[in-house]
C-alpha cells in the first residue's frame, strides 16, 4: 500500500495536467504587533521594545480534469526584514486521493504538522518570527522547524485514515533556508529528512489533536 501510494504521487508529480477551469487565486496575511516591557541588566536589550511580523500571502489553486487538485503558494514579507528575504515560502503542490505534495520554498512536512496554542484575539502566540521569544525573554522556540527551515524541498503527506496522518520531507541541500533558487552548487552542506505522525480525533466527546 505504501509503495502504492509513493508510485502514484510519483505520477501525479511528473504529470501536467489540465486545469478544468480557471484557477482561484486569493490574497491573504496576517500583520502582528506587540509592545513587551522587562527588567534586563545587559545593555544588549532594551527595557521596553516593540516588535512586528507581517506577510502578505498570494495563492491559487484549480481543479484538473482527473479531479486532482494544485496550487501554489507565495509568501511576501510585508515588514522589515532584510534585503535579502522579501520573498520566503514559495512552492506549488498537487492535492488527490494519495494525499499531498509540495515541491518548493516550504517548512518541512512535519513542522506543519505541529499542533500549536490557539490564537488570541487575531494573536499568534505561537509565532516563531517573533525575535523576541528567542533573545530578548530567553525562551525556546514554540514551534520545532528543524535545521533546513525554508529550504527548497519535498513534502508528502499522507491521507487522514483513522485520524492518523503520516508525512515526510526531503531537503536536497540545506547549505540555504530561505529558499534561494540558485541552490545545489558542488559542495552543499548535506541534506536532510524529516517525518512526522499527527492523529485527530475525538475522545469522550472532546476533539483533540497531537503529533509525535
Amino acid at each position: 500500500m505504501n509503495k502504492l501510494l509513493i508510485g502514484t504521487a510519483a505520477a501525479a508529480l511528473f504529470t501536467v495536467p489540465a486545469v478544468a477551469g480557471p484557477m482561484a487565486v486569493t490574497v491573504g496575511g496576517y500583520y502582528n504587533a506587540l509592545v513587551y516591557s522587562q527588567d534586563v541588566d545587559n545593555t544588549d536589550t532594551r527595557d521596553v521594545g516593540i516588535h512586528n511580523d507581517a506577510e502578505i500571502y498570494f495563492s491559487g489553486k484549480g481543479t484538473t480534469n482527473g479531479g486532482l487538485e494544485i496550487g501554489f503558494m507565495v509568501q511576501l514579507e510585508a515588514e522589515g526584514s532584510g534585503e535579502s528575504d522579501h520573498i520566503d515560502e514559495n512552492y506549488v503542490y498537487v492535492k488527490g486521493d494519495f494525499g499531498k505534495v509540495e515541491i518548493g520554498a516550504e517548512n518541512n512536512a512535519p513542522y506543519k504538522q505541529q499542533v500549536a496554542a490557539p490564537k488570541i484575539f487575531g494573536w499568534k502566540t505561537y509565532d516563531n518570527n517573533f525575535g523576541t521569544w528567542g533573545s530578548a525573554s530567553s525562551f525556546d522556540k514554540p514551534l520545532i522547524d528543524g535545521i533546513d527551515s525554508d529550504a527548497l524541498k519535498i513534502n508528502y503527506y499522507t491521507p487522514t485514515i483513522n485520524g492518523f496522518q503520516f508525512a515526510a520531507s526531503y531537503t536536497p541541500d540545506v547549505s540555504d533556508t530561505s529558499g534561494d533558487s540558485g541552490l545545489y552548487a558542488e559542495g552543499g552542506s548535506g541534506t536532510a529528512t524529516a517525518f512526522g505522525i499527527k492523529y485527530s480525533g475525538t475522545i469522550g466527546g472532546m476533539k483533540m489533536k497531537t503529533m509525535n
